[in-house]
């Protein structure tokens, strides 16, 4: 059987809480990653107090590490993956020919498909239609982001919620622009009772926080 060639992005899927809980969706996503038709440049699964620590230290392996056996010791794109969402295995495959010959800073957009609790799915792929990033998120957190970058503005805030879309606006900030990668397919699945389906009162006072300072 013929190994995959690899890529120049590594996955990293960061968790927090209960670790007998999010420790066997972790390993869910990471086989998703193993399915892919390319091998990421590393694939790292860190466990850590906050959500932020985790992806961050993710996104900052040492060697030897939890994950899937790197193909290189760094990589030049970043992919966070929720552990309770899995790629398709075409993903890392579309996202390596879109950013082949990109110059610069750059957000790369995926499609997402949504997986219900009883198995169903949605009938297609969507790219969440784009608007002005101020006004809010249409950026997912397994949106491709340079390492240089990423490591330059110094990785996750620690939000409780929406660190994905402030660190999506302070890389706009910085000067990177958006492409969007309609054949890489996120698989996210639906959860009902996830940390950003709690309380409104609280998601609109931080989406305000957020907002305000980068109006």
């Amino acid at each position: 059987m013929t190994t995959p060639p690899c890529c120049n992005i590594a996955v990293c899927i960061g968790t927090f809480g209960d670790e007998a809980v999010w420790g066997p969706l972790a390993q869910r996503a990471m086989d998703s990653v193993s399915r892919q038709t390319i091998r990421p440049a590393w694939c790292v699964h860190s466990h850590r107090r906050t959500l932020q620590e985790a992806r961050n230290a993710a996104a900052n392996p040492t060697w030897p590490s939890s994950g899937l056996p790197p193909c290189f010791a760094e990589a030049e794109w970043l992919c966070f993956l929720d552990a309770d969402d899995e790629l398709d295995p075409g993903y890392l495959e579309a996202m390596a020919a879109a950013v082949d010959g990109l110059d610069g800073d750059w957000l790369v957009q995926p499609a997402t498909l949504g997986v219900h609790p009883d198995g169903r799915e949605d009938d297609h792929p969507v790219l969440i239609p784009r608007k002005r990033l101020v006004d809010g998120n249409y950026l997912v957190v397994s949106t491709l982001i340079r390492t240089e970058q990423f490591h330059r503005l110094g990785g996750f805030g620690n939000w409780p919620i929406y660190e994905d879309w402030d660190l999506w606006l302070r890389a706009t900030r910085d000067g990177a622009r958006v492409v969007s990668v309609p054949d890489a397919v996120l698989r996210v699945h639906v959860n009902p009772n996830s940390r950003n389906g709690g309380n409104r009162d609280t998601h609109v006072r931080y989406y305000h926080k957020i907002r305000n300072q980068y109006l």
